[in-house]
């Protein structure tokens, strides 16, 4: 997971528009994969099926199977551990919140004093 964190920090430091709009959708993705609850398995029969020995030989009979009712679906479910929340907050409080200092503070610049200088770095 550091390695996340420093991809993540060489784009904070980009001085570019992909390297900022990488790093927005990163962090976007990422902490919505570690904080979201979502199903894990995407097969087209239940788990126990598809590990059988036979399933490999006889998919094709399985191909939009529908099952009696909702209680014969077996669904996996991500939800996030306390580990996956805690390194989310980390990147929020690492990464997101000293940019979002640089943004409040580019915002006390009274309009007057606003040049192009300050355009690029509110920009980016």
């Amino acid at each position: 997971m550091p390695d996340i964190i420093e991809i993540m920090t060489t784009l904070t430091e980009a001085k570019n528009e992909r390297g900022y709009s990488n790093f927005g959708r990163m962090v976007n993705q990422v902490i919505a994969t570690l904080t979201g609850t979502y199903i894990t398995d995407n097969r087209v029969v239940n788990p126990d099926e598809w590990s059988e020995s036979s399933f490999n030989r006889t998919h094709n009979r399985s191909w939009g199977k529908v099952y009696p009712d909702s209680k014969s679906v077996t669904v996996c479910w991500h939800t996030p551990s306390s580990s996956e929340i805690d390194f989310a907050l980390q990147i929020f409080k690492d990464l997101v919140q000293p940019m979002m200092a640089q943004l409040e503070e580019l915002l006390t610049v009274p309009p007057s004093r606003r040049d192009p200088l300050w355009l690029n770095d509110f920009c980016r």
